[in-house]
């Protein structure tokens, strides 16, 4: 709640800055709130899966499903990154005149994508100091094993590269964009692997219904990244109308 306000108080503040400095302030603000109460839904809306993913935690504790509490503790810091991730966003995106989807330049996709992941603000609190705690906290528990948890690092770090791809080939071209899904489903068969089942059968479509956290979980990127797309043509239309 307290995060809410401070990005509503920046918000209004920078509306009443921005309202000395352009005649386009009454165009503007309404197409600003539009956008920052959209954002603000969006991170109360992966706030309540946090809090729902707690209590699915819970639940699948007595029942002793290794699998599936993998994807469920996946899930959840999954859901604090979008929710982090979306916040920041809400914050650089206030003004669409000054908006950039990149908030760093790049020379190289492959540099953006891979040192991004690692030297970000958000991205190294979730590699350095969230996914450490991650690790002790499993390998004290009995049924938790040390390949298990290497399969969710590396299922995390593609979720850091995939996000930061995302940000750098939509900047370039928007068709690009399927490389994300491509790499999405790559990590999506990792982490299904461990019950050896064939991917185009009609086992492997049956074992996802029965694993409902990992397909929250993909739908919640696909939301994420839908988001991306529309929100960066959003207001770069938007602005362009404006300024003509």
């Amino acid at each position: 709640m307290l995060n809410t306000y401070l990005v509503f108080r920046i918000f209004i503040r920078h509306q009443l800055l921005e309202f000395r400095r352009s005649n386009l302030f009454s165009q503007n603000l309404w197409i600003n709130m539009l956008i920052g109460l959209t954002i603000i839904i969006l991170a109360y809306g992966f706030t309540y899966f946090i809090l729902l993913s707690d209590s699915i935690l819970r639940n699948l504790a007595e029942v002793e499903n290794t699998l599936e509490l993998i994807h469920a503790e996946f899930l959840k810091l999954l859901l604090f990154y979008l929710h982090f991730r979306i916040q920041v966003q809400s914050v650089s995106a206030l003004n669409i005149k000054h908006y950039k989807f990149l908030p760093i330049s790049s020379s190289t996709i492959i540099s953006y994508v891979i040192l991004r992941s690692f030297f970000s603000f958000w991205g190294f609190i979730t590699m350095l100091i969230v996914t450490p705690l991650y690790a002790k906290y499993l390998l004290f528990k009995d049924h938790w094993k040390l390949t298990e948890f290497l399969i969710y690092e590396f299922g995390l770090f593609l979720v850091c590269i995939c996000s930061n791809l995302v940000h750098a080939l939509i900047k370039r071209s928007l068709g690009k964009g399927y490389l994300v899904f491509i790499m999405f489903l790559i990590f999506s068969i990792i982490l299904l692997s461990n019950d050896k089942i064939e991917i185009w059968s009609v086992s492997f479509f049956i074992n996802l219904i029965d694993k409902p956290l990992f397909v929250i979980t993909i739908l919640c990127v696909f939301i994420y990244l839908l988001y991306e797309i529309t929100f960066y043509y959003f207001s770069k239309n938007i602005y362009t109308d404006l300024k003509n």
